[in-house]
């Protein structure tokens, strides 16, 4: 078996600073973010019965480390075909139970949100009166699905 030590994978970071870099992480590296990423869902961590979307790229750790923990409660990883435009059908087939996002994705789909609601008043209320909602229920610990 490899020890704690042993390199376990090399990413390649994305190169913002300069040429992309391997970064050789070990396996307690691994082990560490993944259960990071375990500790900080706490009681809302993937069970055996979550699906998980993958449409990071695999180079971003955070992808690695949510597939990473899908894996060890039991859960499933389903791969998007490739093509972000196609990225609301690839879900629709999947109907995933988790989707790591990062912010810039977030703000991506908040900003078409937004603008696609500007244009009606009737859609803008409902969806404040859905927002509302589905934040009432969250506080109280109730997922709508």
């Amino acid at each position: 078996p490899p020890k704690l030590t042993d390199i376990c994978t090399i990413c390649y970071t994305s190169g913002t600073t300069g040429n992309p870099k391997g970064v050789m992480l070990s396996h307690e590296n691994v082990i560490a973010g993944v259960c990071a990423v375990l500790l900080q869902l706490g009681e809302h961590r993937p069970k055996s019965d979550d699906v998980m979307i993958s449409f990071l790229p695999l180079a971003h750790m955070l992808e690695r480390c949510c597939e990473n923990a899908m894996y060890m409660m039991g859960g499933a990883v389903g791969f998007y075909s490739g093509e972000i435009p196609r990225l609301s059908d690839d879900m629709k087939a999947l109907r995933p139970t988790v989707m790591p996002a990062v912010p810039r994705l977030l703000n991506r789909i908040y900003d078409k949100v937004m603008a696609e609601l500007n244009g009606s008043f009737i859609k803008k209320m409902l969806f404040n009166m859905a927002m509302s909602a589905k934040e009432g229920e969250i506080k109280r610990c109730r997922y709508l699905v």
